[in-house]
């Protein structure tokens, strides 16, 4: 059975994220009402860097010779092994460039953490709910934005002055190229305080 990649990466996050702000150790505020948008960025490829510096150039070439070896023995010309080995690292590539295009991937995400913090505060009293992600501008600027599928990235400050502060990360693929996400989580809050997950 396959697991959820996605509950892996933030089930441990948001139990960190609802125990620091459920504690009183961390501040005396009742609740913390966060902007609605929480902006990843991408970080390196730790995927492609691995694949690329995972070996010694010798090693790369060792490898590179061997299967132009084992093309051979089955009949290929030098030419015709040398050209297969390319168009396969180009369908390789080809493929991984498909399923990164117009990746969304901070959109998920966002939508991710916040549906499992939801899902963390399930059965919680109102009053006991410390983390909220609160959006000052009305629904009619959420339904355009929805439409128009655009992020809500631009900032009034005197509506950041009315929430206690912001959610940012990162993400990464995984060195492992088995489809992990690495991701950092950043709470910045009005008074300076940054908790990082």
């Amino acid at each position: 059975m396959r697991t959820d990649p996605l509950k892996k990466l933030f089930f441990p996050l948001v139990c960190s994220l609802c125990l620091s702000f459920g504690s009183n150790t961390l501040h005396a505020q009742n609740a913390y009402y966060l902007w609605p948008t929480v902006l990843f960025v991408k970080g390196q490829d730790l995927c492609q860097f691995g694949e690329s510096f995972g070996a010694t150039r010798k090693e790369q070439v060792n490898d590179m010779a061997s299967q132009l070896k084992d093309l051979m023995r089955h009949g290929a010309s030098t030419q015709e092994g040398m050209q297969a080995l390319f168009n396969l690292d180009a369908m390789v590539d080809k493929n991984r460039g498909q399923a990164t295009a117009l990746s969304r991937m901070d959109v998920t995400l966002e939508a991710s953490l916040k549906a499992y913090l939801d899902r963390m505060y399930l059965g919680f009293n109102a009053q006991d709910i410390k983390l909220q992600f609160v959006d000052p501008n009305p629904l009619s600027d959420l339904i355009k934005q929805l439409r128009d599928q655009a992020r809500q990235d631009t900032v009034d400050v005197a509506q950041l002055a009315l929430l206690s502060g912001i959610a940012w990360g990162t993400y990464a693929y995984g060195p492992g190229c088995r489809g992990d996400v690495l991701v950092t989580l950043h709470i910045e809050l009005n008074n300076g305080t940054t908790v990082s997950f």
